[in-house]
């Protein structure tokens, strides 16, 4: 069954409650150290600074997103429970990442580091690809950037 709507919370890293902190950090070490063998400090320099998105069922979080800004905005870390696939969450995620960062500010440039075999999808949300091939993890990436009006 795939759902259109999500109850998604969009909180800054102090206002995260500590157990919902906790679920979110497993998800992302279950999706990327367990699944995708990434080894990588987790959290990082960004949690801090960044927002963040999640989806719960529960008491347990089944999706999440992130944003931040530096020079640009972000967004990363778009990830699903296995058990909560194929349901539109992601989109979703990605959708209310750029409504809110579009909302804060007007024609921003967003970008987001996509595994390739991603890439139609991310263009399919009117994102562009800048840039060469990289492996980050050792999975092939592209920088892609949202153009929403190309």
């Amino acid at each position: 069954m795939k759902f259109t709507e999500f109850d998604i919370s969009i909180l800054p890293f102090n206002k995260i409650e500590t157990t919902d902190w906790h679920g979110i950090l497993k998800l992302r070490s279950e999706i990327f150290v367990l699944e995708q063998a990434c080894v990588f400090v987790d959290p990082d320099v960004q949690d801090k600074s960044s927002l963040h998105l999640f989806v719960k069922s529960g008491h347990e979080i089944v999706g999440y997103a992130r944003a931040f800004k530096d020079e640009i905005w972000h967004i990363g870390r778009i990830i699903s429970d296995r058990n909560h696939r194929e349901k539109g969450m992601a989109s979703a995620l990605l959708n209310s990442s750029i409504q809110h960062i579009t909302s804060k500010e007007k024609d921003p440039i967003i970008e987001l580091s996509a595994q390739v075999y991603l890439s139609d999808y991310y263009t399919s949300k009117s994102f562009k690809p800048s840039g060469k091939m990289y492996l980050e993890d050792g999975i092939p990436h592209l920088r892609m950037v949202y153009s929403p009006n190309d």
